[in-house]
């Protein structure tokens, strides 16, 4: 179910922007541009697709500077104009969106070591496995899947969706949200080279992602990528490198 009505007028003041035409149009949700029907909103950001604005039947549009060259003469629409028009329709379609609601349970279906350390209105779904050690914070919600190795640290308000993978020692921060499939703590590989004789090596290194609004990726992680993966701050910690014994 989604949240009450809003004017345009109101969704301007909430991100920042300047209403073009109706101000008092009622948006009751958001939708794609091609659509989008009354009493929906949706935005477009670059004016090279100003074509768009006529077939639309939006009743407002987040546009960005000088899309909107003119008051649009017809009433029932409006435009919210801000300079990131991104961001703000991001905000909007949080605003939009019903939250969700846990349980605040743990399964009996999980596995839960019992030296495992779980704060207040933790929830925990069926066939996720918390490891010896582990400490998570409050409100922390784990989907079916999720594997956290022994003394992880994970830390308040994180969503950890299925399948996720926190290996040995790492360090979760506060309100982190991983996507399906996100692997953090795994081993890289590289080549150490000698004369012509090449030794692979494992590199194995421990992750620690800091406190975080943003929603990491979903990529599986090794320490050769994270410069380039990590949609969060990640700091390493320790590295250790040994030759595979095959």
């Amino acid at each position: 179910m989604t949240k009450a009505a809003k004017t345009l007028a109101e969704l301007a003041q909430h991100v920042g922007g300047r209403v073009i035409g109706d101000a008092e149009v009622s948006i009751h949700k958001v939708a794609a541009i091609d659509e989008a029907g009354p009493g929906e909103i949706t935005f477009l950001a670059n004016p090279r697709y100003r074509q768009f604005l006529t077939q639309c039947k939006a009743s407002a549009i987040v546009v960005g500077p000088g899309v909107i060259a003119d008051t649009p003469a017809e009433t029932g629409k409006g435009y919210l104009e801000t300079a990131s028009p991104y961001i703000a329709f991001a905000k909007i379609l949080q605003l939009f969106s019903a939250p969700i609601h846990y349980s605040h349970q743990i399964s009996s279906l999980a596995q839960v070591d019992p030296t495992a350390i779980l704060d207040e209105e933790v929830t925990i779904f069926p066939q996720a496995f918390v490891s010896r050690g582990v400490k998570i914070g409050k409100r922390t919600v784990l989907y079916p899947g999720v594997f956290l190795g022994e003394d992880c640290r994970v830390g308040d308000g994180c969503v950890l969706y299925p399948n996720v993978v926190v290996r040995e020692g790492c360090r979760i921060g506060n309100r982190v949200i991983l996507q399906p499939g996100v692997v953090i703590g795994s081993d890289g590989f590289g080549y150490a080279g000698r004369a012509r004789i090449g030794s692979r090596f494992r590199r194995s290194e421990r992750w620690k992602l800091k406190t975080t609004l943003k929603s990491a990726q979903t990529q599986r992680w090794t320490g050769r990528h994270w410069g380039a993966r990590l949609s969060v701050v990640v700091q390493r910690l320790t590295i250790s490198c040994r030759l595979p014994t095959t």
